[in-house]
């Protein structure tokens, strides 16, 4: 149930619609809606009072915590744009895209205040000391839907991250989009489980405030904790990653009482996996989106998984998915091809890249840069990304392919297959691979070629203690090559 008329910010609507109701449950704290509003004008208030305006950019550099979603409504009610930062990044990392971004300040938190000091000393503010102002200057920014809401970084996974900004309408399509497959209400508990600065954590956020629901903070969003919130809060909506649901079942944990959905995306999605958590009775569905898209734009329920295990499921509501060939022409059914996306969740731009942003949306269509085929049904189908094909001796391979055979063998508990430049064959086929227990590269290379033909078979096989990963289960290329070398 949107609760929402869009013709004021979403919290001060929530505020009056639903004051008493709780925004935020946290530790051994609840915040109202009247009372995240009352913090969020204050800090607003402060900034104003130190010469921010409208338009301008601040960087949140935040752990998982309340102060987070307090800070983001401040600055939207200030009119500025919260550049959201990774805090995993190092310090030079974070400078780069604050000074890429022309990001005026920084927000932050005591655990980060030492980073960001080292960031930019001179316009570092924690948020303690913005509350403590007191300030009660009521911003008279109004509210416009297609005003830049938030600007954030691509994972970086293939490429150096690019800045992605999103209108406050692409937010609010997006829980349009939701509210077709979900049906929610403001009774609805959101588990804050995936890191806010991903576009899968921001919006958990905006769905609780664009329908009046409550979010459910766990102290970080790692698996204990992510658990512990699961058993205290009783949450009706969870977003997770294929490694939080493995976990989950290794430890043979059954669904809490309340649960409605699981969202699972982010990287490869096992089918065996999803049987499995299926099967224990978690009511799964699987999504396919990005940073681009506002999250998920495409979703596979329970239900049709039974039929359709690999695929990712149909497109949600209005959007559009089609697959396009090299040519730039549409594909028949079960033909592999690009996928592109028309949907009112596309971002704006990428930032201060009008090269890339001309490239990536055409003719009212985002170009994911995604392999993947659709079926006669309509069904959404991935392979592969353009960046990780191989092509090696004029023979295309799709290292996921190999990767799903690898985890077959019997002392292989995780791999990543990627390419490596190579003066004779072009690229030649590599894999990172994490064993349970001891085998050379000899063997492994013989059991493979019982599975494969001979150029899929790895040409280097590296064994490592585990393959990097982000926080929405995306392996980390870079830092994994770089580790090789």
């Amino acid at each position: 149930m949107i609760t929402v008329s869009n013709k004021k910010h979403w919290l001060e609507e929530q505020k009056e619609n639903h004051g008493s109701k709780n925004a935020l449950i946290y530790n051994k704290s609840v915040l109202t809606f009247s009372e995240l509003f009352q913090q969020s004008n204050i800090i607003s208030s402060s900034l104003i009072q130190k010469g921010i305006k409208p338009g301008d950019k601040i960087g949140l550099l935040f752990n998982h915590s309340a102060e987070f979603i307090i800070a983001l409504n401040a600055l939207w009610f200030a009119g500025s744009i919260p550049v959201l930062i990774n805090t995993r990044n190092r310090a030079e990392e974070i400078a780069n895209q604050l000074e890429f971004t022309e990001t005026k300040i920084i927000i932050t938190d005591e655990p980060n205040y030492d980073k960001s000091i080292a960031i930019n000393s001179s316009r570092v503010f924690r948020l303690s000391e913005l509350i403590s102002d007191k300030q009660n200057i009521i911003s008279n920014v109004p509210f416009d839907l297609d005003n830049i809401a938030v600007m954030l970084f691509t994972s970086g996974s293939t490429n150096k991250p690019k800045a992605v900004t999103h209108t406050f309408n692409n937010l609010y399509q997006s829980v349009l989009l939701i509210n077709n497959i979900s049906k929610l209400t403001t009774d609805d508990i959101w588990l804050a489980s995936l890191p806010f600065y991903h576009i899968g954590g921001l919006m958990i956020l905006v769905r609780a405030l664009v329908t009046g629901s409550t979010i459910a903070l766990p102290e970080t969003t790692n698996y204990i904790q992510i658990k512990e919130a699961i058993n205290k809060y009783n949450p009706s909506h969870v977003s997770m990653v294929s490694t939080t649901l493995k976990q989950l079942l290794d430890e043979d944990t059954l669904p809490n009482t309340n649960l409605k959905f699981v969202y699972l995306g982010g990287g490869h999605l096992d089918p065996l996996l999803c049987e499995r958590a299926i099967k224990n009775g978690f009511p799964l569905t699987k999504v396919y989106g990005s940073t681009e898209t506002c999250s998920m734009i495409v979703a596979l329920s329970k239900d049709d998984f039974l039929s359709k295990p690999n695929s990712v499921g149909k497109p949600i509501g209005d959007t559009i998915v089609k697959i396009v060939s090299e040519t730039g022409e549409f594909s028949e059914p079960y033909k592999t091809g690009e996928i592109i996306i028309s949907c009112k969740t596309v971002m704006k731009e990428y930032y201060k890249n009008a090269e890339e942003t001309e490239r990536k949306i055409k003719n009212g269509y985002y170009y994911t840069g995604d392999f993947g085929w659709i079926d006669k049904d309509g069904y959404l189908y991935i392979d592969l990304r353009r960046e990780d094909l191989i092509v090696t001796g004029g023979e295309n391979v799709n290292p996921k392919e190999i990767e799903q055979f690898i985890v077959q063998l019997p002392s292989v508990t995780d791999t990543y297959v990627f390419g490596e430049p190579d003066d004779k064959w072009g690229q030649i086929v590599c894999a990172a691979v994490v064993t349970n227990h001891q085998i050379n590269e000899n063997e492994l290379k013989e059991q493979l070629k019982n599975m494969l033909a001979n150029y899929k078979v790895p040409k280097k096989i590296y064994f490592i203690d585990r393959i990097p990963r982000n926080e929405l289960g995306k392996v980390e290329k870079q830092i994994l090559i770089a580790s090789l070398h």
